[in-house]
């Protein structure tokens, strides 16, 4: 048999094994087997997804508030030291210039636990929407009468209806091979 008709033998055998897996589906309910989910859409348009960006987005404004507020005070003593006709006293310039380069040094640290909370909290709330959402997809899945579901453009699996989940079938196999010892 050529090797194209052998592969679109196995293609439509494999279509059949699709179709038999989603014969669990609403009758009414005609099997897309893929679907995809543009989770970033989700995010940005639903009610949840809004008021997780907006949670983020206020402690990103306040965070923000906070560096202009310590980069103004910065700025302030840089200015004094700066001017002209020496508001500054000699004696004094030493310390002040001490004191600039403690609080921009502050400042930066300041920065980088601005970030990273930042990232943390969103991931934090990111996750919790995606925990929220599992369930939702699980059951837009079984309604369209999908067994697979992808991330749109990341391509990342979703879902996966256990008509086609081969794991526990692997996992027999291999502990049913004689095989050695990992070393």
């Amino acid at each position: 048999m050529p090797r194209a008709k052998r592969w679109c033998g196995r293609a439509w055998g494999a279509g059949l094994l699709l179709a038999g897996a989603a014969g669990g589906q609403d009758a009414a309910v005609s099997p897309r087997y893929v679907a995809v989910l543009d989770v970033d859409r989700v995010v940005e348009t639903s009610r949840t997804g809004r008021q997780v960006l907006a949670e983020i987005t206020a402690l990103r404004e306040q965070k923000e508030a906070e560096l202009r507020r310590r980069q103004q005070a910065i700025g302030e003593l840089q200015r004094r030291l700066a001017a002209p006709g020496g508001e500054v006293a000699a004696a004094e310039r030493p310390a002040l210039e001490r004191q600039v380069e403690d609080q921009a040094l502050a400042l930066q640290r300041l920065q980088d636990d601005a970030k990273r909370e930042i990232e943390q909290k969103g991931g934090e709330l990111l996750r919790g929407l995606e925990q929220r959402l599992q369930p939702i997809v699980e059951q837009a899945a079984r309604a369209s009468g999908s067994l697979l579901v992808f991330r749109k453009f990341e391509g990342g699996l979703l879902f996966a209806d256990t008509a086609v989940e081969i794991t526990d079938l692997v996992i027999e196999r291999l502990d049913a091979a004689d095989l050695p010892p990992v070393p």
